[in-house]
């Protein structure tokens, strides 16, 4: 069944106009100062309170106000600073050298180093309101490619308008908000879909050029894993819009193949380097997270409706027994989408079926329960999510609308919401003020024992803190779970009472009942803190200040043999604030750099390099060249000069020759000058490389360019060419 487009609902320029304003107003409203850069949307308050090092910027700070975003700070935002500086240097961070002993930065995994939206803020602003935009932005992308859907879809006004709010503001792109590549990539979602709608309602060329562009967005804004969600995501749309007909699937993958393809190449140079690096990885046996794949898709289910019941980031979380967090948060966009879904399946027409778009939207749904309930949830994780929100905010807009225009009571439906809320709200009421008084104790107990040696078990006031709060965040003292709630019985109103549905006004106090647990959540959820301590973390602790001297001058690298990344000098990335060079790091794919060597291997080499040592509290100095050694053992201790991320250059006051083994991680790409000629750079076992150096030789420059970026750059100029060819064809005359 084909939904054409409605004129009450086509887009025009005033409905976004307002749509935008709204959308600034919400931003005002959750960000506030962080919008001119006044505080700054990262976990700052993690530092002083679970990691060790910095536990002199603010001894005060033992409760951090999430600490499930521990990557966003040892992680994203050094490296995000790094880019930044770079950018606004012109230089392209293809290379990281302060982890692993190297390795590539724009292929990694989580680095979002490509994300269009990224690299426009990070050229025009300086980097604190820069990073803040970033992210807002990609909220106000997710919202406003929704926002144009629903309305390409034909769902009558209001609906498009608030429940493109309820997808920016959904639990998936909240709880994923450390992980912005997350947010960033299922933000282009709904564009894709609207272009592939267009092309399938007009059988417009032109909209192959809008699928190229929104294709080659998801790729550079997203990574290797969040690119195996587009196949499932695609496959959904053929499968929803091409029916159980062949011919149907044809229909619908004609504008769909070219403009995948043309998309690809777009993206082409990034994806290159992302394939090369996730080929050059060590495989670990260890894929992930042991999740218990039934348990978590069946409380996924459960919390879907009514997340506070699973328990929030705040306090315990049920999600823990399947080995993850936040299931029910990550599908949740409010009380009238879920309903609305659930009606739009109920309410199916009887000749014709379902529409086209409910049909995709219950394949996304089913795409990510396959990944959720089965061993592919220890690749894919449940960051797959947005697959089964954007479908449901889709199916809850036309469950909506139909019941909007629908004059009949549906009196079944509407006691069965009745009959859920007071289940729900006995069982979290009773579990919250009759079992948890008597049960604290005895969990808490066995939480300590568990949890001995982790993070969580280094911070006891934290744990204290979440096993006070229980009680109150899942019961109706939490106003999320209060407003949630009253969401569900204004919904059964209006299934119950036919007559209110012609009331626009309850219409709107639906909708923003369904709008506000998200925005109460996301405010939550999200951190903001105050530029005084990003400044105190960024210059370092004294101790960190003392190694960053040290080692400057050489370019040195610093081991440190504590495995805890809590209990380090310097946590995961958090050496970039310093540009000090690691041989430890923290990322999803690992190059084979000698940190990642087993014990037997890596500690007589580290004791062949000589390099310096942060240990027990003390600094030892290098006693050995480090990165540089003659083949015979001799350290090379040139001058050292780092021209960029990528680049660098050794200087000898004495003429030299001989084989130069250079111990940073090896990797395809390298280029090598020997004063000013082409040097071959040899792999020597087991994460090494030499140079032979003739004698006489005082210059040596490293250059690191990615192995396939020209016959990327040459794909992506195919694609620009396909893409502009497909843009100007001429538009197709209506009959």
């Amino acid at each position: 069944m084909n939904t054409p487009a409605d004129t009450r609902s086509g887009p025009t320029g005033r409905a976004l106009a307002g749509f935008l304003a709204v959308q600034l107003l919400l931003a005002l409203l959750l960000f506030r100062d962080a919008l001119w850069g006044g505080s700054l949307l990262a976990p700052l308050d993690i530092a002083p309170a679970l990691l060790s090092e910095f536990k002199v910027v603010d001894p005060s700070r033992a409760v951090p106000d999430n600490h499930y975003i521990l990557d966003q700070l040892v992680y994203d935002l050094p490296l995000q600073r790094t880019l930044h500086a770079a950018i606004q240097r012109g230089e392209v961070p293809w290379w990281d050298p302060y982890t692993y002993g190297g390795r590539p930065l724009l292929a990694d995994a989580h680095v979002n180093g490509t994300d269009p939206v990224r690299w426009l803020c990070y050229a025009v602003l300086p980097f604190e309101p820069a990073y803040n935009w970033t992210r807002i932005l990609h909220f106000v992308v997710a919202g406003t490619g929704m926002f144009l859907l629903l309305r390409r879809l034909g769902i009558g006004s209001p609906l498009p308008f608030w429940l493109a709010l309820a997808w920016e503001f959904a639990g998936c792109q909240v709880v994923k908000f450390g992980h912005p590549w997350v947010p960033a990539s299922f933000a282009w979602y709904p564009w894709l879909w609207l272009a592939f709608h267009h092309a399938w309602e007009t059988g417009s060329r032109r909209a192959v050029a809008g699928t190229a562009l929104a294709t080659a967005a998801v790729f550079y804004a997203g990574n290797l894993q969040s690119h195996t969600y587009l196949p499932l995501f695609l496959g959904a749309l053929v499968a929803g819009y091409g029916g159980g007909r062949p011919a149907g699937w044809a229909k619908a993958l004609r504008p769909l193949a070219p403009g995948i393809l043309l998309g690809a190449c777009l993206a082409a140079p990034v994806l290159a380097a992302e394939i090369e690096f996730f080929r050059q990885n060590v495989r670990h046996t260890d894929v992930g997270v042991p999740t218990k794949p039934w348990l978590a898709a069946a409380l996924s289910l459960v919390g879907m409706g009514h997340p506070w019941a699973l328990g929030t980031f705040q306090t315990l979380d049920a999600s823990k027994l399947a080995g993850q967090f936040a299931l029910g948060f990550r599908l949740f966009a409010g009380t009238a989408v879920l309903g609305g879904a659930w009606l739009a399946t109920l309410g199916r027409d009887r000749k014709l079926g379902l529409s086209t778009p409910v049909r995709a939207g219950l394949w996304m749904g089913a795409a990510y329960f396959a990944v959720l309930a089965t061993p592919l949830v220890n690749l894919l994780y449940p960051r797959a999510a947005g697959l089964a929100v954007i479908g449901l905010v889709v199916m809850g807009a036309h469950g909506l609308d139909r019941l909007r225009n629908d004059p009949r009571a549906w009196p079944r439906a509407g006691r069965l919401v009745l009959a859920w809320l007071l289940g729900i709200t006995l069982a979290t009421h009773a579990l919250a003020y009759g079992v948890w008084p008597k049960a604290q104790e005895r969990v808490g107990a066995m939480l300590a024992k568990r949890s001995a040696g982790s993070a969580l078990g280094e911070a006891p006031a934290l744990r204290a803190a979440q096993l006070g709060r229980f009680p109150a965040e899942i019961s109706f003292a939490d106003p999320e779970a209060l407003l949630a709630a009253a969401g569900w019985v204004m919904l059964a109103a209006l299934l119950l009472r036919p007559a209110w549905r012609a009331k626009p006004l309850l219409w709107h106090a639906t909708l923003a009942l369904n709008l506000a647990p998200l925005l109460l959540f996301a405010g939550r959820y999200i951190p903001r803190h105050e530029m005084a301590l990003w400044q105190k973390i960024q210059a370092g602790t004294p101790a960190q200040r003392q190694v960053a001297s040290a080692l400057a001058a050489g370019g040195g690298r610093l081991w440190e043999p504590e495995p805890r990344m809590t209990q380090t000098l310097f946590p995961g990335a958090l050496g970039h604030l310093l540009g000090v060079r690691t041989l430890r790091g923290y990322s999803a794919l690992h190059p084979k750099a000698l940190a990642e060597l087993p014990d037997a291997i890596r500690d007589p080499l580290l004791a062949r390099c000589g390099d310096a040592v942060y240990a027990d509290g003390r600094f030892i100095a290098a006693t050995g060249g480090g990165r540089f050694l003659w083949e015979d053992g001799r350290p090379a201790r040139p001058d050292f000069t780092q021209l960029g991320l990528g680049a660098f250059r050794l200087a000898f006051i004495t003429p030299q020759a001989g084989t130069l083994v250079w111990t940073d991680t090896q990797y395809p790409g390298w280029r090598v000058q020997v004063d000013g000629k082409e040097a071959v750079l040899r792999p020597a076992p087991p994460c090494f490389a030499t140079i032979a150096v003739p004698p006489g030789s005082r210059l040596i420059e490293f250059r690191y360019r990615p192995t396939d970026l020209t016959s990327g750059l040459l794909a992506m100029l195919a694609g620009i060419g396909g893409t502009a060819l497909c843009a100007a064809m001429p538009r197709r005359r209506s009959a």
